[in-house]
C-alpha cells in the first residue's frame, strides 16, 4: 500500500508542528488570509502553508497579502480578498513564469 501511494503521488501531511511554525513566521496579513481561506475551506492547510514554499497556493496566498499594491482590508472586505487570492491562483497555476507583463 505505501508503494502505491508513493506511486501515485499521495503524501501524508507533516507534522502539524511544521504548519505551526510556518503560520507564526508569517506576516500577519498572511496569517489573516490564511484563517480566512482555511475557515471557508477554500485552500487546505497542507498547501497554504507549504514546508517548502513551492505550491501555487502558498505562492498566491504570499503574493496578495504581502506583495499585491491593493492591499485589501482582508476582515473587511473578504469576498473581495478571495476573488483575488483565486486569480492570482489561477495565474500562477497556469504556467505563469511570476511575472506580470503589461500588455
Amino acid at each position: 500500500v505505501v508503494g502505491l501511494a508513493v506511486g501515485l503521488g499521495i503524501q501524508s501531511d507533516p507534522p502539524i508542528d511544521i504548519f505551526q511554525a510556518i503560520y507564526n513566521e508569517a506576516s500577519d496579513r498572511f496569517q489573516q488570509g490564511y484563517d480566512i481561506l482555511e475557515s471557508q475551506n477554500i485552500s487546505p492547510r497542507r498547501v497554504l502553508l507549504s514546508p517548502d514554499g513551492s505550491t501555487v497556493q502558498f505562492l498566491a496566498l504570499s503574493w496578495v497579502a504581502d506583495e499585491d499594491n491593493f492591499q485589501l482590508d482582508f476582515e473587511d472586505d473578504q469576498d473581495r480578498f478571495v476573488q483575488r487570492y483565486i486569480l492570482a491562483l489561477f495565474f500562477l497555476a497556469t504556467g505563469s513564469d511570476g511575472t506580470w507583463k503589461d500588455s
